[in-house]
């Protein structure tokens, strides 16, 4: 497996990578608003992405929400093949899918975490255990269904947006894989994206979420409004979990805490080791985009 720790670039010097995900629209435009060039690989092809990218390649279903691995894997190989990028990023959709990662950086460099790591920071009963065993604040949870649900969201690690997050009194009583409770932490819903090389790390931003119902779900992640400012109390705690959680886990690339704001304290309430949404909004945070 060949796993890369920074973006390559072509003879010109502008970079050259493959941007993979559920959808690569806001990743294949941020790096296209950066001056780099893209290739996008995703379930839609809509016409924004296809407008930032210098190619495209359908990897599953728009309608089935599900990647086809020997599509993803053959968009792989063409471009290995034709030496066109220098490696490929995983975005959203491949939280459940640390196998096909490990797939893909066998035909392809990977820019990113490698798939371990991605696997266990997605697998609540090691991921939540390692955070208190480090002082790291975050949101109290079981793997099973609390006694008394009142108070408690049923997740899936394995998901994205919040499509998956219920009341636990509405859960059932036992979890599959990747299935978890969650005590419901009230305050600010915020997000930090940011770079990481293993060990140190640079805030790209900080981000509001909006986070409304939509369609009868009720937890809905419905876009972010930033960059925002914290108090520096906040800053400063937010800057004491990123150094226990970058070198404690060795965390690359682009990544993203949720965490909620409680009485001015940020309260972890997980982590996405790839590129997150609020890319769109921090392009010009960082010089180079």
């Amino acid at each position: 497996m060949r796993v890369a720790a920074s973006i390559g670039s072509d003879a010109s010097g502008r970079i050259r990578v493959a941007v993979a995900a559920m959808s690569a629209r806001m990743m294949a435009e941020s790096v296209a608003r950066g001056g780099g060039a893209v290739v996008a690989l995703d379930l839609f092809g809509d016409g924004d992405t296809r407008a930032a990218a210098e190619a495209w390649h359908g990897i599953g279903s728009a309608g089935a929400l599900r990647f086809d691995d020997a599509a993803f894997l053959d968009a792989l190989a063409l471009l290995a093949r034709q030496n066109d990028v220098a490696g490929w990023v995983a975005g959203s959709g491949f939280e459940a899918r640390p196998d096909l990662i490990a797939r893909g950086a066998s035909v392809l460099p990977l820019f990113g975490n490698a798939p371990e790591l991605v696997r266990r920071v997605r697998t609540p009963g090691w991921f939540y255990p390692w955070l208190a065993a480090r002082q790291v604040p975050h949101a109290e949870v079981s793997i099973s269904r609390p006694a008394q649900p009142e108070g408690w969201l049923a997740k899936d690690a394995r998901a994205c947006g919040g499509w998956h997050v219920r009341p636990a009194a509405a859960a059932g009583p036992a979890c599959g894989v990747g299935r978890y409770f969650q005590r419901r932490i009230e305050g600010m819903p915020l997000s930090v994206l940011f770079l990481a090389d293993g060990r140190d790390w640079r805030i790209a931003g900080i981000a509001r979420q909006i986070v409304r119902p939509l369609g009868g779900h009720a937890f809905v992640y419905r876009g972010g409004v930033g960059p925002v400012g914290l108090p520096p109390p906040a800053q400063e705690a937010l800057a004491a979990m990123l150094d226990r959680v970058v070198p404690g886990l060795g965390l690359i690339g682009l990544n993203g805490i949720d965490f909620v704001l409680r009485a001015g304290e940020p309260v972890l309430i997980e982590l996405n080791p790839r590129p997150t949404a609020s890319v769109a909004l921090f392009d010009r945070c960082v010089n180079g985009g």
